[in-house]
C-alpha cells in the first residue's frame, strides 16, 4: 500500500493527502470486503465492510471495461476493484443509482443512494 495511505482512517478524508497529490485511491477491494449484487429489475447494491474514506458524488459504470469507479465530492476516484460479471451487465444498464450499504458485523449500519453514471465509448469513431 502507498506509504501516504498508511495513516488514514476510513472515517473521513482529513488524514488523506490532497487530491492533487493523491487523485486515485487504491482499489476498494484491497482495503475492505466489498460485494456487488444486481437485481433483474436493475437495482444495484454494493455492500462494504468499512466506512468510505470520503463522501461520494456519484459512481461511474464503464460499460466497455465493466468497471465501477467511485467519484468523491472533491473529484478523487477509487475503483471498486472487481469487474461487473457478464450476467449482471444487462441489468445494470437499467439503473440510475446504486444502493451503497455499509455492513458492520452482521447488520447494515448505513445505506446511501448514489447516482450511477454510465460511461460508453465508441472506440471505432
Amino acid at each position: 500500500m502507498n506509504n501516504s495511505l498508511q495513516n488514514f482512517s476510513h472515517n473521513g478524508s482529513d488524514h488523506l493527502p490532497s487530491v492533487e497529490d493523491l487523485p486515485i485511491l487504491p482499489d476498494m477491494l484491497k482495503t475492505m470486503d466489498v460485494d456487488l449484487a444486481v437485481s433483474e429489475d436493475g437495482k444495484v447494491y454494493i455492500f462494504h465492510e468499512k466506512p468510505l474514506i470520503e463522501a461520494l458524488d456519484f459512481i461511474e459504470y464503464d460499460l466497455d471495461d465493466a468497471s465501477l469507479h467511485f467519484v468523491g465530492i472533491n473529484g478523487r476516484m477509487q475503483n471498486i476493484g472487481m469487474k461487473v460479471q457478464a450476467p449482471m451487465k444487462k441489468y445494470m444498464e437499467k439503473s440510475n443509482n446504486v444502493y451503497l450499504i455499509h455492513v458492520g458485523g452482521d447488520k447494515a449500519d448505513t445505506m446511501q443512494i448514489i447516482d450511477l453514471v454510465m460511461i460508453i465509448r465508441n472506440a471505432g469513431l
